[in-house]
């Protein structure tokens, strides 16, 4: 059974790996057109976007829904995993509170974007500069602990 979902995984992971470079190598031949064309860039980049979602749900799926469905688990690991979950959501929410848009309407006029994306951008940004804070001081307090005990 995990063989079949195995091969299923990789088969989905080239097929998305292949769309990505197929559309990553339109929007780099056609960029010069892309700048003056608004029909051109929603044709290319809309079917990558779609490509990030599913990407992004068989993610969610592998990471969260699959180890509850196939493995049995006992309450203390459902517990990290709910845990995990929850600090998740919980730093979603902190990078949604932190940005505050402030580019000027000249700037979001000049780039035709608007408050809204450059608002979803900033909370990317923020999600990622806090993640990788997490992670770092993860990765310092792990060798601190590893040297205390391994003296």
């Amino acid at each position: 059974m995990f063989k079949i979902f195995n091969i299923i995984g990789k088969v989905i992971c080239y097929l998305l790996i292949a769309a990505g470079a197929i559309f990553g190598i339109l929007i780099i031949v056609n960029s010069a057109k892309m700048a003056t064309s608004v029909e051109l860039q929603q044709s290319l980049l809309m079917p990558v976007m779609y490509i990030t979602f599913a990407a992004a749900a068989i993610c969610l799926l592998v990471s969260v829904v699959l180890p509850l469905f196939f493995a049995t688990y006992t309450k203390k690991k459902l517990i990290k995993i709910a845990l995990v979950v929850v600090i998740i959501a919980v730093l979603v929410v902190i990078s949604m509170l932190i940005p505050d848009s402030q580019l000027s309407p000249e700037f979001l006029e000049q780039y035709n974007v608007s408050e809204v994306v450059a608002r979803r951008v900033g909370v990317g940004c923020y999600l990622t500069y806090i993640t990788c804070a997490i992670a770092i001081v993860t990765i310092i307090y792990s060798a601190i602990n590893n040297m205390i005990k391994n003296k």
